[in-house]
């Protein structure tokens, strides 16, 4: 039986290249594959940079919570922050203590605190440093400051439940007013809340005080504003004056 002849294949029209759809379909395929390869690659790029922004971000939250939120500030409104030694200063005794420095603000100091809020009678310096060494912030004036000044402070105070204490201070100061926190404090000629307020919240139940965080904190007494004592009434000091001390959380 005869075989049959194959048909030739017709020949391709002048100007049209058979293979042109396959190239067509070759090149698809590699735009679609440099297209999914460019997302991938942008896609890895922006992990590695939320990788890092969370990486330097905890790496900055670490630097200010183990170093910069320590960092005492050297001034507030251009007042300088005066800074005291308190190393090993946290002791507990009994008796009178002799300070080197006027006012105190670290150092041995009595095993009881005194209550915070107004005082019209200057606390004896060994219950005051004991306020202090629990994150209380002492506003002490001289007694010859202008009634209307110590007004202005002892308003600061009540707008406080507690770890504010003012009182006239019978000690040697370098202004008429200290603002005293442990370890460090704050002169002022005159009366500046908002100067008062920035040390409030820096110092106040934290800074260097090493029992700020005992609870309960300093509460605060029934008011006694201050009286200026009469023309020639024999003024008390500091270590004369008898006040009640509440008792020490770490006695």
């Amino acid at each position: 039986m005869a075989k049959k002849k194959r048909k030739p294949k017709k020949p391709a029209q002048p100007g049209v290249d058979p293979n042109e759809k396959r190239r067509e379909r070759l090149e698809a395929k590699r735009a679609a594959k440099a297209e999914a390869l460019a997302a991938r690659r942008k896609k890895e790029a922006r992990e590695r940079l939320v990788r890092r922004v969370v990486l330097v971000g905890l790496l900055g939250l670490a630097v200010w919570f183990l170093v910069l939120r320590n960092v005492t500030p050297k001034e507030i409104n251009g007042h300088r922050i005066n800074d005291f030694s308190t190393a090993g200063a946290n002791q507990h005794v009994t008796g009178t203590v002799s300070y080197q420095d006027s006012p105190p603000v670290s150092g041995q100091h009595a095993t009881g605190s005194a209550p915070c809020g107004v005082h019209g009678q200057p606390i004896p310096s060994e219950s005051m440093v004991h306020n202090l060494e629990h994150g209380a912030i002492g506003l002490l004036y001289a007694p010859d400051l202008d009634l209307e000044q110590v007004r202005r402070l002892e308003a600061i105070v009540a707008d406080y439940e507690h770890s504010v204490f003012s009182m006239p201070y019978q000690g040697a100061m370098d202004s008429p007013i200290t603002v005293a926190a442990w370890g460090h404090t704050m002169e002022l000629a005159e009366v500046e809340p908002d100067s008062i307020e920035q040390f409030l919240e820096e110092f106040r139940r934290g800074g260097d005080a090493p029992e700020a965080s005992i609870d309960p904190p300093c509460e605060h007494q029934e008011p006694e504003p201050y009286e200026p004592a009469e023309e020639g009434a024999e003024d008390q000091t500091s270590d004369e004056v008898e006040l009640p001390a509440s008792p020490s959380p770490t006695e």
